[in-house]
């Protein structure tokens, strides 16, 4: 489910509950859930998957951790089936606290454990 907030988007795996929010089934890989987005450009397959926030590389947390900014280690480091949630941080007050490596706009993948 894709739940819009001001500057932000959230993806959940719940309910669809209001108007703006998008009903996701059977996702696949991670990129399935970014490419559903405003300002995400998912491109490629596989090990040749990039992931663009506002045509630039964006910075991947998973569960509060760094991961950094390749999506094939953070594809092989979750497992779709235990996503919680994907937020994609795009404005400069929201990706403040990454400092300079979340310049480019950060996504945080949290997981249900």
């Amino acid at each position: 489910l894709t739940s819009c907030a001001t500057s932000s988007n959230l993806i959940d795996q719940k309910p669809v509950r209001s108007s703006n929010q998008i009903e996701i089934s059977q996702m696949m890989r991670i990129s399935d859930f970014l490419v559903r987005v405003p300002g995400v450009h998912v491109d490629g397959l596989g090990a040749n998957t990039v992931v663009l926030l506002r045509g630039q590389v964006p910075l991947f947390v998973v569960d509060g951790v760094r991961v950094g900014f390749s999506y094939q280690q953070v594809a092989q480091l979750v497992n779709v089936n235990d996503i919680a949630s994907v937020e994609v941080m795009k404005s400069p007050s929201e990706t403040g606290m990454y400092g300079r490596h979340g310049a480019n706009g950060v996504i945080v993948i949290r997981t249900k454990t």
